[in-house]
């Protein structure tokens, strides 16, 4: 407490934690759809480079911000949170890359309904629509 950089050192500690502050609390809510997960992790970056734009952080804590935001989405995604965003009518799957796309489309297609339903050409088409 007595170092001359504790107050800016704080002041910077507050305004990474800003954006991940918002996001416990949106989650608290039993209301928020898991398909909102992918885009707020995806936007954190965009958080982030806004604390840069302001001097608050250098560009080395910025990558090193955006690649723990990464790590964390990597360890807590499932398939699941990926089709709840490609079927929400509210995102579609928006901004998803080509691959994660086709992945979670190909997840969609080939998984059957039920046990008598079978997987033919004309459900995958359904569903491409």
């Amino acid at each position: 407490m007595t170092d001359d950089a504790f107050v800016n050192n704080l002041r910077k500690a507050l305004a990474i934690l800003a954006p991940i502050d918002a996001l416990i609390i949106k989650y608290q809510s039993d209301k928020v759809p898991i398909s909102e997960v992918m885009p707020d992790f995806h936007n954190l970056p965009k958080e982030y480079k806004k604390v840069m734009s302001s001097s608050i952080i250098t560009r080395q804590e910025f990558e090193y911000l955006v690649v723990l935001a990464q790590r964390r989405f990597q360890f807590m995604y499932g398939v699941a949170h990926g089709l709840l965003y490609l079927l929400d009518p509210q995102h579609i799957g928006d901004g998803l890359p080509a691959d994660p796309r086709s992945s979670l489309e190909e997840v969609l297609i080939n998984n059957p309904v039920d046990d008598v339903t079978p997987i033919n050409d004309g459900r995958k088409e359904k569903l491409y629509i």
